[in-house]
């Protein structure tokens, strides 16, 4: 194996862009319809403000997605759904409110955090359909005229980057042929469970665990570790980075690029993705397996928080604008 390490140090904010991963094969058959109205009358959402509405829609949420987010809201313990006077004041409200709520401070398994899970534990009928409503979509493949690609695999904890290993190698098996491997990760401090094997503490980083995994695994394709370090308690690359790198990288250039991770793929992905590579003629395709229902989905708060803070930074100035413009109006003999 090849080894090469590339370390990064910016991330930026995205403006909106349209469905990236059009052509994968999903498994059918773990799916099932979720039921709008039964989440509405369970969590009595009954009318949605016009405001709140309008700033959903303006974040590319459908009308189903809408009463999703109002549901998860409750299920993290948000009691009332404000209703503001303007588009401005709802932004601001909806995008403390999934920072407070839905936004894990640190690693999953900090005590802070535990509390959030017990919550989506104890609601798992209704998680499991706002996740579909949300298209968290599972158990995905690229279709078979992708064979020669670029294989992404990002960093986590020891458990998840030997799973993300194992569909390589499954993905290998099966008949497509990685030109390259890039490992998404960053230098966190590996947890006392993580790799007792390595000793050495200057080591003990989610970089060089990954590596050694990618090693054992006797994969004997070129690879390179795309590693982050930045201020704060969790060190690592984000998809922001990953897809800012794949911009940079001339390697890219009208390639397949497979992403391999259990998690489901989410609509912050396609928007980051998206908008990094419109110009680029780069096609990103997911390879997932279907996640074990025992899980809690931690994830799902998360990414929604994420996707609405990040991801429509001229949406903040618009409302500003408007509300400028609305209160000048109002004075106006």
């Amino acid at each position: 194996m090849q080894r090469q390490y590339k370390f990064i140090t910016s991330a930026i904010g995205l403006t909106c862009g349209l469905s990236l991963f059009t052509y994968f094969e999903a498994n059918k058959n773990t799916q099932h319809q979720p039921n709008t109205a039964a989440l509405k009358s369970h969590y009595n959402i009954n009318q949605i403000p016009t405001s709140l509405t309008r700033v959903l829609n303006d974040y590319q949420y459908t009308p189903n997605q809408h009463v999703a987010i109002l549901a998860l809201l409750k299920i993290y313990g948000e009691k009332e759904i404000k209703d503001c006077q303007n588009s401005s004041e709802t932004n601001v409200w909806l995008k403390e409110v999934t920072q407070h709520r839905f936004l894990r401070k640190g690693e999953r398994w900090d005590a802070a955090n535990q509390e959030k899970e017990q919550r989506i534990l104890k609601a798992a009928p209704q998680i499991e359909q706002i996740t579909q409503l949300l298209g968290m979509q599972e158990s995905l493949r690229p279709p078979a005229s992708v064979q020669k690609h670029i294989a992404i695999i990002p960093g986590a904890t020891e458990g998840r980057v030997k799973s993300r290993i194992n569909l390589l190698k499954q993905s290998i098996a099966e008949g497509r042929q990685p030109t390259k491997i890039i490992v998404a990760t960053g230098f966190r401090t590996l947890q006392d469970n993580e790799a007792p094997e390595i000793t050495d503490p200057k080591q003990r980083t989610e970089a060089y665990m990954a590596e050694m995994l990618l090693l054992k695994s006797k994969i004997n394709i070129p690879y390179q570790i795309l590693a982050k370090s930045v201020k704060g308690n969790i060190d690592r690359s984000n998809t922001v980075d990953t897809a800012e790198f794949i911009q940079e990288d001339p390697c890219f250039d009208h390639a397949d690029v497979i992403v391999y991770i259990e998690q489901p793929f989410t609509r912050r992905f396609e928007l980051i993705f998206k908008t990094q590579l419109q110009m680029r003629d780069t096609k990103i395709y997911p390879f997932s397996n279907p996640i074990d229902s025992n899980q809690p989905k931690y994830w799902i708060g998360d990414e929604q928080a994420r996707r609405i803070y990040y991801l429509f930074p001229s949406l903040d100035k618009q409302y500003r604008e408007e509300k400028t413009h609305h209160s000048i109006d109002k004075r106006t003999p």
